[in-house]
């Protein structure tokens, strides 16, 4: 009974935070008398020519000690935009909604925060970032202030504005506060390329853009073992590291970290069936790798561990 009313109420907040039709901020902090440039993603909203405007709310009073500008349309969910913030601005959790001159007004589904943005809740990173076609992962999110504990938490992934299905969620488990785990799998049918994280339940929203990607398939064309066409060692790496495959040519490495960063590139002279290079020995020792190798018959993805 318990995993059932578990369940029901994480479907419950997805199809809350599926059903929204408004807009985002990123980033959602700024400090008094400061001025910055900002990002407003459409939610299941599609932005054209008109006139923006934007109107901010204070503990549900509208205010003016924020203003916004320089609306420009830079995809059709998405509007780059200049926040003033008055001196006079009081600390705290500012409500939002957008009015347009064609499409009418969206609500802020994030509030935006002033005061300081390294106090503020946000989620920090999501690791890894990325995933092959027809791929199983646990996929990390970790957050500043989150309470991930607290409410049924949903996770739903976004692509052009609008909630997609081409990544299935088979499970959620906060950690804690700060850590949030998902089980995802990415089907075949899956479109390649980047997808918005929508992290929340009823009380807190937080939008990561284009912070998700999924590439070709984790493994060769013709549904081969990729242990058979890919060998990668030594396994654990203190320095040296050597990557060789029999089914295709290496074009370039990427050597991302657990937070999701690009740390070190190698790219041979020519493509090449085997490469050898040294780790950059910044690299911080102990913690996972994710080899991103790209080849001629597509994208591979392995993990070493950095000795």
């Amino acid at each position: 009974m318990k995993k059932l009313l578990t369940f029901l109420l994480l479907l419950i907040c997805a199809q809350f935070l599926a059903a929204q039709n408004g807009v985002v901020v990123t980033p959602n902090a700024g400090e008094p008398a400061s001025q910055l440039s900002v990002t407003l993603t459409g939610i299941n909203t599609q932005f054209s020519s008109g006139t923006f405007t934007m109107q901010f709310f204070d503990q549900g009073t509208s205010t003016n000690n924020i203003a916004a500008s320089n609306f420009q349309i830079t995809s059709p969910n998405t509007l780059q935009a200049t926040l003033f913030i008055k001196g006079s601005a009081t600390i705290g959790a500012y409500n939002y909604n957008l009015n347009h001159t064609v499409t009418g007004r969206a609500n802020g589904l994030n509030p935006f925060y002033v005061g300081n943005p390294n106090n503020t809740p946000k989620v920090t990173n999501i690791n890894p970032n990325i995933g092959g076609l027809n791929q199983t992962l646990t996929v990390s999110i970790t957050g500043t202030r989150t309470r991930f504990t607290q409410g049924s938490q949903s996770v739903v992934f976004f692509q052009n504005g609008s909630p997609t299905s081409n990544i299935y969620i088979n499970g959620i488990s906060p950690k804690n506060d700060s850590l949030l785990e998902v089980d995802v799998f990415i089907p075949n049918n899956a479109s390649r390329g980047f997808y918005d994280v929508a992290v929340g339940n009823f009380s807190n929203f937080f939008f990561n853009p284009e912070s998700f990607e999924v590439t070709w398939a984790s493994g060769l064309e013709g549904k081969k073992d990729i242990s058979t066409a890919l060998s990668v060692y030594p396994n654990p790496a203190k320095e040296e590291l050597t990557i060789a495959i029999n089914e295709t040519l290496i074009e370039q490495i990427e050597v991302i970290d657990i937070q999701g960063r690009l740390v070190q590139k190698e790219v041979p002279n020519q493509p090449t069936n085997k490469i050898t290079f040294n780790l950059d020995p910044f690299i911080v020792p102990n913690q996972y790798l994710i080899l991103k190798i790209h080849t001629q018959k597509g994208v591979i993805f392995e993990r070493v561990l950095a000795h």
